[in-house]
């Protein structure tokens, strides 16, 4: 996004997952010269993400390896922070069953939530923070936004639109992208600048870890978690729009240098797998629709018309443990091969 500010590069939608839509937020905030609606100063994410690179990176770079679990035992303050008040709490607390015939079964599993609770970390961001986000979404005029959240007991996915977005993609296939559940099961819900609680709950939602657990911070059951777990990317929702997708990856298809020597680089080895899992899925229709029309066995034109599919993936290893530490190389090689990317085209329009 630093990147393709500094190209003048305006994308008419932006997809995003999980802690992305923190960082498209604040995009939105520089690229219209707005102040922060909470702090009242001026928004650069390059300042930012520096900031947060000061604040993670805790350890000399010799021990730079431990700066991911020395996180997770201190969090990162104004994101998380580790449950530890109400992990004791948790253990602490008075136990009765009067089901005698399941009693052993029952003190069995509650030991097990006691000793090891789903909730790892306390989210830290504020309900004025996570609203503050929605309503900047919902009123955005310029540029479609959608985000995704995981409904739990229903199985699927909720997709989050503002009505930028909706407008683009109903343009493209009408009637399919309204607020109400899709034609691949997917429910669609449009964000309304009317209803703030509305709004709040979407981004809460999103952003809501697994390791947060699955109580709400009232202490009732959640049924709505972030959506990357579910979908990393989302792709396909922007064909009905687009004439040209940047696909930001994470991580390379590769496995760069030896292959896994030990369990952490294993777990790393998945992670990297799995951050990879959706993309061959979201971008089988358009190599499809591509490939029948480079075989003239499709008229171009509505509803079919060839998209360019460009991969931004940087050469940067991230290790295990590392993926909610900010690394300075880790940005420069990002914004180093975007901007490669956006100076490419920006010369092949000009020839």
């Amino acid at each position: 996004m630093e990147a393709a500010l500094d190209s003048g590069v305006t994308p008419e939608l932006i997809s995003c997952t999980s802690g992305q839509i923190y960082w498209t937020w604040r995009y939105l905030l520089q690229s219209h010269d707005e102040k922060d609606p909470l702090t009242g100063e001026s928004v650069s994410l390059y300042r930012e993400l520096m900031r947060d690179i000061d604040k993670t990176n805790m350890l000399p770079q010799s021990l730079s390896w431990l700066d991911g679990p020395l996180m997770a035992m201190v969090g990162d303050p104004g994101i998380f922070q580790p449950a530890v008040a109400d992990y004791w709490r948790n253990l602490s607390k008075p136990y009765f069953s009067f089901d005698a015939e399941h009693y052993w079964d029952q003190l069995r599993h509650e030991a097990l939530n006691r000793l090891m609770p789903a909730m790892v970390f306390v989210p830290e961001r504020s309900r004025e923070a996570l609203t503050a986000i929605g309503m900047r979404f919902a009123t955005e005029n310029n540029i479609g936004l959608m985000f995704n959240a995981y409904d739990v007991p229903a199985g699927e996915e909720v997709l989050y639109l503002n009505r930028r977005a909706q407008a683009l993609l109903q343009d493209g296939r009408p009637g399919r992208y309204r607020d109400a559940k899709c034609h691949n099961g997917t429910l669609v819900r449009v964000l309304d600048e009317s209803d703030p609680e509305m709004v709040f709950e979407a981004v809460d939602a999103a952003l809501w870890l697994y390791l947060y657990g699955f109580r709400d911070r009232q202490g009732r059951a959640r049924t709505r978690v972030d959506g990357a777990y579910h979908r990393q990317m989302i792709i396909r929702e922007l064909v009905p729009a687009a004439t040209r997708i940047y696909a930001v990856r994470p991580q390379t298809n590769e496995w760069r240098g030896k292959l896994p020597q030990n369990a952490l680089e294993v777990a790393n080895f998945v992670t990297l797998v799995w951050f990879n899992a959706s993309y061959p899925g979201e971008t089988a229709e358009i190599a499809l629709i591509n490939e029948l029309l480079d075989k003239q066995l499709l008229q171009p034109g509505k509803p079919y018309s060839k998209i360019e599919l460009v991969p931004v993936e940087y050469q940067a290893r991230i290790r295990y443990y590392e993926y909610f530490v900010e690394r300075e190389a880790v940005y420069q090689a990002a914004y180093r091969r975007a901007s490669e990317v956006f100076a490419r085209h920006a010369a092949a329009r000009v020839a």
